[in-house]
């Protein structure tokens, strides 16, 4: 096992300077090798819906307007049921997407993002998304919206905002020792995310070419 940022992995870090490590292969198998401890899952995983992105946009967009580059994409693990249990075993997680598997959490708070201008709401897909959080019976607002300069610079079908996952980093509230572990990494906004609050990241994903970007997001000096 090495980063594949920098190719080196001692067993507890790898000699990227920012503090941000990124392995490329199944998390599954990659997870045997880090402990539980000290570790903080903050992730967006496969949902299991299946889902063949058809290009449609929000608001003005949808139904036959822009049409998205993502139109045809599928997202790697999306094609069959998600059990998201064994993630909710760490000492603190916020797991994108619980709509789709309540039944496989225990009680906890939970994380509203509202994504859309009013004006948009009901014109495609999701107005939201819900992320439950261990701990806790509170629900929570997130105050970002996507801009709409956000859709054209996604580079993942699924991407969230940097902001997003800044404040789901703060509402974890973790101690100096802990690191943040994303084992769904996609685009890597989670470690973009802990790079800007100078937070230890570490994260997984199956498809080299987003290993690729998030590496070059990384690598930038401005928030993307």
């Amino acid at each position: 096992m090495k980063c594949y940022r920098c190719g080196q992995w001692d067993g507890e870090k790898c000699d990227c300077k920012d503090g941000q490590t990124i392995f490329h292969g199944d998390c599954r198998e990659i997870l045997t090798e880090l402990p539980k401890e000290n570790f903080a899952i903050i992730s967006d995983p496969p949902y299991g819906m299946n889902w063949r992105f058809n290009g449609q946009g929000s608001g003005k967009n949808a139904g036959g307007g822009k049409s998205s580059r993502f139109k045809g994409s599928r997202i790697a693990e999306d094609d069959t049921e998600f059990d998201p249990s064994w993630m909710a075993e760490y000492p603190k997680a916020v797991i994108w997407g619980m709509q789709h598997y309540p039944h496989k959490l225990k009680r906890g708070s939970v994380l509203v993002w509202v994504k859309k201008y009013p004006e948009a709401f009901g014109t495609f897909l999701s107005d939201g998304d819900l992320a439950w959080i261990k701990g806790g019976c509170g629900v929570y607002c997130s105050p970002v919206i996507n801009p709409a300069s956000f859709q054209s610079e996604r580079v993942h079908p699924t991407q969230k905002p940097v902001d997003l996952m800044v404040w789901c980093i703060e509402k974890v509230n973790l101690s100096e020792s802990e690191t943040v572990l994303d084992p769904f990494m996609g685009s890597g906004t989670t470690l973009r995310a802990c790079k800007d609050l100078g937070r230890r990241g570490i994260g997984i994903e199956i498809e080299e070419k987003y290993c690729e970007i998030a590496a070059e997001r990384l690598r930038q000096g401005v928030l993307l």
